[in-house]
């Protein structure tokens, strides 16, 4: 397409040199001496299709903005937003406290047709993504190193016909550096479902062909391409003459990332060392049944950091500031019986799954039976409270509060951030004051928990958040994670959990590069709770856990497992069903590791396996709960609590016949 361009341009005006005498065109245009290429100043001049907005991530929606760690500030506004539905009722100016985007953000651009599906790289292609003739390409640009991707087209609301508003999605499949700046390549192999081949915006061919321009937003980005990008792409393995678009961005400072939620935990602790934790009991029952010699239920009140269900950040939002009012959160735990008098026991925190309550997860027939049986074999107390902002009744509070005005999503991220510090405060009050209260046989002298054996098992949203709370308290020593995911963004469209919120997501904002801009755009605010961010503090650590997954998961896709398994640095326990790329393999019993094992169950994927796309599954073919549910991910926790090993708990593949 390049060599279609010179020509037009030069019949258009007179051309003083094809070549510059190094191999570069040039173009003049009358007297100017520069191309005059009209780009509208409300749109990004790499636009492909007729949005304003995409490519994005990108610099130019960027301020600068010295005291913040990156040096800059999002930065946007209604005015880069259209649709063909008319005025977007959506504020995007919300994410503009951050100085960069969040480590597992997709880049997007809409190319105004779909891409030819064999150069896509779909789930598990991570290192076809990496090929030299890939044609899509993330670089980090310090190293010229590129990334793993899942590459694919939109595939949402297709059947509404919104014909030029499906986007090209570029995933990273690993977490980037934060602080680091990233440039995304598409080289001229790419070509359409048709073998039609794309053009590139006049704004990069100026730059990449080294055609002087009157456009100072082009020109100002001159230096940096010559300089900087060019050379980075082509140190892996991306000419310059070959690209048909390139693009950079700014990834989100550490402290931004973990600044908040890790000040959060100090303050809290400190809090809590200098005037415990206020709690009331509401119940003491002894034997409610034969597995269980003791429920204690009531309520807690830990360090808040919430103003008005949002978090107050400090002036430059690498900090929460703690507040003096308190809210009250349940909490809930269970003795088990026949515990050896006198031996204090190890104390286990539960995490429920989504929009579930930790209450349940202890006390309700069903999972609560299973939960209390298994305290009873490893000889446990059991403790859980509510992963707020999605937790039971928070769907209702999104379908009528959320999902109408998006600037309200802090009602969920916020909260899901406070409720690691609720847990962080209930493990201290269990391990002070809650084994000691009246009605329980237990005295300081005659203690019924062990403060140094503090383990966690959850489930779903518990096996999400529960990461982020390994991750997070310094004294969890065992963890088991089952069925968890990372990057909200790469969950929420694959999901079945999200049907109703997709439905009315469709109905208020039916164009899918508006939803799929703002899905992207929300992780932000997920990230301080996220375990793509808190996940990484694992690799390190002589912390013993164990991610399970189960294969064709529909409530949390195998994506998001997968790029959790990548953050925390997990090795594949033995034998690997899927392998997954960038896992090595470990022989267990093995301690002080991070592992992964897959669970198959192939009768119900006989019945139904979940699209390879950023659709929701038509249906819940059961693997997410069964899988969590069979006797070898049981086995596994167990072994973990009692012993301290991760133990491959099947004879080859966990298929589990």
């Amino acid at each position: 397409m390049r060599a279609l361009i010179l020509p037009l341009l030069c019949s258009l005006a007179a051309c003083r040199s094809v070549a510059d005498g190094q191999g570069q065109p040039l173009v003049d245009v009358g007297d100017t001496g520069a191309w005059h290429l009209d780009l509208d100043p409300d749109c990004s001049p790499f636009a492909m299709a007729d949005d304003c907005l995409t490519p994005w991530p990108n610099m130019e929606r960027m301020a600068a903005d010295p005291s913040s760690e990156t040096g800059l500030r999002l930065s946007y506004d209604t005015s880069m937003f259209w649709s063909p539905d008319g005025e977007l009722p959506l504020d995007p100016s919300i994410v503009n406290l951050f100085d960069g985007v969040s480590p597992t953000q997709p880049a997007i651009v809409n190319l105004g047709r779909d891409v030819a599906p064999d150069l896509l790289s779909g789930l598990g292609d991570d290192a076809q993504s990496l090929a030299d003739d890939a044609a899509i390409a993330l670089v980090r640009v310090a190293t010229g190193e590129r990334v793993p991707l899942l590459t694919e087209m939109d595939r949402s609301n297709r059947e509404l016909g919104y014909d030029g508003r499906y986007a090209l999605i570029i995933r990273p499949t690993t977490p980037l550096e934060p602080g680091e700046r990233y440039v995304v390549a598409l080289t001229d192999d790419l070509v359409d479902v048709d073998g039609q081949p794309f053009d590139s915006p006049d704004a990069f061919t100026a730059l990449r062909d080294d055609i002087a321009t009157d456009d100072a937003r082009v020109e100002d980005l001159r230096d940096r391409y010559d300089n900087t990008l060019f050379p980075a792409l082509e140190q892996a393995g991306l000419p310059r003459e070959h690209l048909l678009l390139a693009w950079e961005y700014q990834v989100a400072s550490e402290a931004q990332i973990l600044g908040p939620i890790t000040s959060m935990r100090d303050q809290a602790l400190a809090d809590i060392e200098e005037g415990g934790v206020p709690f009331t009991v509401d119940l003491v029952e002894q034997a409610p049944n034969d597995r269980v010699a003791f429920l204690v239920e009531g309520e807690f009140q830990p360090p808040s950091f919430l103003v008005d269900n949002e978090l107050a950040y400090a002036d430059d939002a690498y900090s929460a500031v703690l507040q003096s009012d308190r809210q009250s959160f349940e909490y809930t735990m269970i003795v088990p019986a026949g515990l050896a008098p006198g031996e204090p026991v190890p104390l286990v925190v539960m995490g429920h799954g989504l929009f579930g309550q930790g209450r349940d997860y202890l006390t309700s027939g069903g999972v609560g039976e299973v939960v209390q049986e298994m305290a009873v074999q490893a000889g446990a107390v059991v403790i859980a409270t509510d992963w707020i902002g999605l937790s039971g009744g928070d769907l209702d509070l999104i379908l009528e509060e959320v999902v109408p005005d998006i600037a309200r999503i802090r009602i969920v991220t916020d909260r899901l951030a406070q409720s690691l510090v609720n847990n962080i405060a209930l493990v201290e009050l269990a391990r002070r004051d809650l084994q000691f209260v009246e009605g329980l046989p237990y005295s300081p002298d005659a203690p019924l928990i062990d403060p140094d054996r503090l383990y966690y098992y959850g489930v779903s949203l518990g096996g999400i958040q529960g990461t982020s709370f390994t991750a997070l308290h310094p004294d969890v020593q065992r963890a088991v994670v089952a069925v968890p995911g990372a990057g909200w963004t790469h969950m929420i469209q694959r999901s079945v959990d999200f049907t109703e919120i997709d439905t009315l997501l469709d109905l208020l904002y039916p164009d899918p590069l508006t939803q799929l801009v703002f899905v992207s755009a929300l992780q932000s605010f997920f990230d301080a709770s996220d375990p793509v961010n808190l996940g990484r503090l694992l690799r390190d650590s002589d912390k013993t856990v164990i991610v399970q997954e189960a294969i064709g998961d529909c409530q949390v896709p195998n994506l998001a497992t997968e790029i959790l398994a990548r953050t925390v640095g997990v090795s594949h326990l033995q034998e690997a069903i899927v392998p997954i790329y960038g896992v090595d393999t470990v022989q267990g019993p093995i301690e002080h590791a991070r592992v992964l094992t897959q669970i198959e169950l192939p009768d119900a994927l006989d019945d139904y396996m979940p699209p390879d796309e950023n659709t929701i599954p038509t249906q819940d073919n059961g693997v997410h709960s069964n899988s969590v549910l069979s006797d070898v991910a049981l086995s596994q926790v167990l072994t973990l609590v009692e012993t301290g090993q991760a133990v491959h708990p099947c004879d080859g593949a966990c298929d589990p016949d």
